[in-house]
């Protein structure tokens, strides 16, 4: 077999509409695993020992069940309890959930890393719960937690092409039906590579001039 990557130019609407449909996923499942780990974290850290003691529980579970498994069970398991929709919605979704205890715990540990003098220095002054949120504790908490936020949000991204197994046709999804019709496997998952591989470094890129804005902030 010749290697051959000119084999892949008849196939360039297809591929560009997976790769829009992996940035789509792979954005809206970030946003929802961070707002939903964002919530938990806060709940946890200032709920009673109810509410603990359920995030803890539902963050060991989440993170006990490999993510295709729980794509099975709500995808093909959920009609059986009346939960039905798109595969890409419940993929969404699902990678969404999946993320949100990673998350939780990052932010979790960033709240418990603002010093408690801060706090009461902002109280003392006679600043508001909101201004202390956003002046003291959010910016404190965003410079422990970021760089992990950054690598969970690049774990996702990898996660996200396991979508396909439930026929979201997403870049891998739409790889591997071009490379089973062309036989040009070596072409197709070259490509494939070298596209995750540049959303990976633009992410990185994003997270380090991100770290470097709050940094400037803090420093007002």
């Amino acid at each position: 077999m010749n290697f051959n990557p000119g084999l892949l130019l008849d196939h360039i609407p297809t591929l560009a509409h997976g790769f829009a449909l992996t940035l789509l996923t792979w954005v809206c499942g970030t946003i929802i695993a961070i707002g939903l780990g964002f919530s938990l974290a806060v709940l946890q850290t200032l709920g009673g020992t109810f509410q603990q003691t359920a995030i803890r529980i539902y963050n060991d579970v989440v993170r006990g069940v490999p993510f295709i498994v729980q794509l099975f069970l709500v995808y093909y398991g959920g009609p059986h309890l009346g939960i039905r929709g798109d595969a890409v919605v419940i993929g969404t979704a699902m990678l969404g959930i999946y993320g949100s205890p990673y998350f939780c715990e990052v932010f979790r540990g960033g709240f418990q890393s603002v010093p408690v003098g801060y706090i009461e220095a902002g109280k003392a002054l006679g600043l508001r719960r909101t201004t202390i949120m956003m002046r003291i504790i959010l910016p404190q908490m965003l410079v422990v937690a970021l760089p992990s936020v950054v690598n969970l949000t690049i774990v996702l991204l990898k996660e996200s092409t396991v979508l396909s197994v439930i026929t979201v046709p997403e870049l891998t999804y739409q790889v591997s039906g071009i490379s089973s019709d062309t036989f040009a496997f070596a072409e197709c998952f070259l490509i494939l590579a070298l596209v995750y591989w540049a959303l990976v470094e633009i992410t990185m890129i994003a997270g380090q001039r991100a770290e470097r804005s709050v940094m400037k902030f803090m420093q007002r």
